[in-house]
C-alpha cells in the first residue's frame, strides 16, 4: 500500500532538498527510509527559517499595536501570521530530528510486507485504496509546487503586504541604494523561507501524516472485513487475527508518539485558522478578488484547508470507528472457537481486553464526527467575523 506511493514521497523529498533542506530519503537497497547524511549548514538554515518567521510575527504584532489597519487587511495579516507560525511548529520536529517519522514509515512498510498478503481482499478494493493514496500524495505535491511560488510572486508584486518583512522598508521610489540592497536580500531570504515552509508542510501533512493514517485505516478496514466474513473455528485462526490487530495497535501507538504532542495539534490549529480567515477574506473581497492574480491564493487556501480538515478528521475517526467494530467482532468470534483447550480461554481474554485504536492530539482523540464539529466551528466563526466587519 505505502510502497505504491514511495516514488511520490521521494519526489517531494528531492524537491525539498533542491531548496537546501535534506532530512530523510528512501534507500532502494535496504528498501526502507533512512535519515539523510547530516549537513553542517542544516541547523543554520533551520535557524534562518525560524528567525524569519519570528520576524514576521513581531512585524504583525507591531502593526496591530501601532498601525491603523482596515478590518479586511487585518484579517489577511492574521491569516498569514497564524498560518506561518503554526506551520513552522508543525514541520520543525521533522526538520530537526526525523527519527520518529522514519520509524513510522518503516514500521508500516514492514507490516505490509509481513501481513498484507494474508488479507483476502478483492483487487477492486486494493485499487480504490491505492488511487486514494496517490490522489492524496499528488495533491500534496501540487500544493508544494504551486502554492509556494504563488506566495513568492505575491510578495514580489506587493512588497508592502504585512506581515512580510519587505513591508518594513520604504517604497522603491523613496529608498536609497543601501536600502534597496537590503530589501533585495530580505526578499530573497523570505522567498526561500516561503518555499521551504510550503514544500515541507505539504510533505509532512499531505504525505507523511495523511499517508500513514490512510494506510492504517485501510488495514483496519480489511481486517474487520476478514473477521466478519470468514469463519474462525480454530485457535490458530484467532491467533493470527489477534496478532495482526496488535500489530496495528503498535502502528497507531507509533503515530501517536510522533504526532500527539506537537504535530497534530499544530496542524489542526493551522487548518482551522487558515480556513476561517481564508473564507472570510474570499467573501469580503467580493469583486476585488479578480483584480489581482495573487488574490487567487485565498480561495485556494480556503479549499485546501477545508479538504484537509475533512481528510484528516475522517481518516483518524475512521480508524477509531473500524477498530471499535473489529474489536466487537473479535469478541464474538472468540466465543465461537472450539472450547476444550487451555489456550482458548487465554485467547478469549486477549480478545476481550483489546482496546480500540485512537489517533490522539493532546488529551483528546479524533472520532468520526470530529471533522463535522470542526467544520461547523469554522462556519460559525466566519459568520461572526463577517458580521463584525459589517458593523
Amino acid at each position: 500500500m505505502l510502497q505504491e506511493g514511495i516514488k511520490l514521497i521521494s519526489f517531494q523529498l528531492v524537491y525539498l532538498s533542491k531548496v537546501g533542506i535534506s532530512t530523510i530519503e528512501y534507500d532502494v537497497k535496504s528498501k526502507k527510509f533512512v535519515k539523510s547524511c547530516p549537513q553542517k549548514r542544516q541547523k543554520l538554515k533551520i535557524c534562518i527559517v525560524v528567525s524569519l518567521i519570528v520576524g514576521m510575527v513581531m512585524n504583525a504584532s507591531y502593526s496591530f499595536l501601532k498601525v491603523k489597519l482596515g478590518v479586511l487587511y487585518g484579517v489577511i495579516m492574521t491569516m498569514l501570521t497564524f498560518g506561518y507560525s503554526t506551520a513552522i511548529v508543525t514541520i520543525l520536529p521533522f526538520l530537526i530530528e526525523p527519527k520518529q517519522v522514519v520509524n513510522s514509515l518503516n514500521m508500516i512498510l514492514r507490516f505490509e510486507k509481513m501481513y498484507f498478503l494474508g488479507f483476502r481482499c478483492s483487487a477492486d478494493q486494493v485499487r480504490s485504496w491505492k488511487r486514494g493514496m496517490k490522489c492524496c500524495f499528488c495533491v500534496a505535491i501540487y500544493g508544494g509546487v504551486v502554492a509556494s511560488p504563488t506566495m513568492v510572486i505575491i510578495t514580489f508584486f506587493e512588497p508592502g503586504l504585512r506581515p512580510f518583512l519587505t513591508s518594513v522598508f520604504p517604497p522603491y521610489n523613496e529608498a536609497g541604494l543601501l536600502v534597496t540592497a537590503g530589501r533585495t536580500i530580505v526578499f530573497l531570504a523570505q522567498g526561500w523561507m516561503i518555499m521551504v515552509m510550503g514544500i515541507g508542510f505539504c510533505l509532512v501533512v499531505g504525505q507523511l501524516l495523511l499517508g500513514t493514517l490512510q494506510c492504517v485505516a485501510m488495514h483496519v478496514t480489511t481486517l474487520r472485513r476478514c473477521v466478519k466474513f470468514n469463519r474462525i473455528q480454530f485457535p490458530d485462526q484467532l491467533i493470527r487475527v489477534l496478532l495482526i490487530y496488535k500489530q496495528l495497535q503498535i502502528l497507531v501507538a507509533q503515530i501517536n508518539l510522533c504526532c500527539r504532542q506537537v504535530l497534530l495539534p499544530a496542524v489542526l490549529v493551522y487548518l482551522l485558522s487558515v480556513n476561517i480567515f481564508g473564507v472570510c477574506t474570499t467573501v469580503a473581497l467580493k469583486s476585488e478578488l479578480f483584480r489581482h492574480p495573487g488574490n487567487a491564493i485565498f480561495p485556494i487556501l480556503s479549499m485546501g484547508s477545508g479538504l484537509g480538515i475533512l481528510a484528516l478528521g475522517t481518516m483518524s475517526g475512521f480508524i477509531n470507528k473500524r477498530s471499535k467494530e473489529c474489536k466487537v467482532l473479535m469478541e464474538k468470534k472468540a466465543l465461537q472457537v472450539e472450547p476444550g483447550l487451555r489456550s482458548v480461554n487465554l485467547l478469549r481474554k486477549v480478545a476481550l481486553s483489546s482496546a480500540q485504536m485512537k489517533i490522539r492530539f493532546g488529551s483528546n482523540y479524533m472520532e468520526i464526527s470530529t471533522p463535522l464539529v470542526m467544520t461547523s466551528f469554522c462556519a460559525r466563526t466566519v459568520v461572526r467575523l463577517l458580521l463584525l466587519r459589517g458593523r
